[in-house]
């Protein structure tokens, strides 16, 4: 999930929808999530391995289950 700011959207994430970064993280990509479901977020025009791809925004959706499910938009993004 490509955004403007991984640490503010990571604890955004995390207030709201009680997701937790999974392993290492930095400025530019952070897992979140579990072994039982990941969300990638990085940073927007970070390069993808081993393509070189730069991430770029596109409206997506992301059903959870759980008791925390609840509805988050990433700030200034589609």
């Amino acid at each position: 999930m490509p955004v403007n700011d991984v640490t503010d959207s990571i604890a955004a994430l995390g207030t709201r929808l009680g997701l937790r970064p999974y392993g290492e993280r930095s400025a530019q990509f952070a897992p979140i999530g579990d072994e039982r479901g990941l969300l990638i977020v990085v940073q927007i025009g970070r390069y993808w391995y081993p393509n070189q791809t730069a991430a770029g925004t596109t409206p997506i959706a992301l059903t959870m289950r759980g008791p925390r499910a609840d509805t988050y938009e990433v700030p200034d993004l589609p």
